[in-house]
């Protein structure tokens, strides 16, 4: 069994409650910080959908047709 903080589902549940969390200690993001986070976080899933796109079509085992 693996230690759960390996655990991709488990570290994708605590980052938004990090997030949530952050007030609370003292914290805080302005507007300008909130934008550049949601700019680099939309940049970095386009990066990652065509890096798995790209490892899905190197990996696959038949080619792609269309129709039936």
């Amino acid at each position: 069994m693996k230690f759960f903080l390996k655990s991709k589902t488990v570290i994708g549940i605590v980052i938004p409650v990090l997030i949530q969390l952050a007030p609370l200690v003292g914290l805080s993001l302005t507007s300008d910080d909130t934008a550049l986070i949601n700019s680099t976080v939309d940049q970095l899933l386009q990066l990652a959908s065509l890096g798995f796109a790209m490892y899905g079509r190197f990996v696959a085992k038949e080619p792609l047709k269309l129709g039936t």
